[in-house]
């Protein structure tokens, strides 16, 4: 392991505290997903995405929403919980005060 995996490792585990004093316990994406794929587990370093994330529910929600008309028959994904997430939002102000 080179010197700077265990810094990296150290920073990556630094923005997950972050994202997740954020987000609290997911209140905010789980009640934006209409299709109920977000679990509400909090998310660490080494979880599998499908315990905090159904990616056959969301899937299967964005097309029948899809149907409606609502972004083309090829959609496979809504984006609300990106859209509602506090880390999505801070990164956003960020960029902006950078610009």
């Amino acid at each position: 392991m080179s010197d700077i995996e265990p810094k990296v490792f150290k920073e990556i585990s630094k923005l997950a505290e972050q994202i997740n004093a954020l987000t609290e316990t997911g209140i905010a994406h789980i009640e934006a997903c209409s299709g109920g794929a977000i679990s509400g587990k909090k998310w660490e370093i080494g979880i599998n995405r499908d315990e905090i994330f159904n990616a056959e529910k969301c899937r299967k929600t964005a097309r029948e929403r899809a149907k409606q008309g609502f972004g083309g028959e090829k959609m496979t994904i809504c984006g609300k919980c990106i859209e509602v997430c506090p880390y999505t939002q801070l990164y956003i102000n960020l960029n902006k005060k950078s610009s």
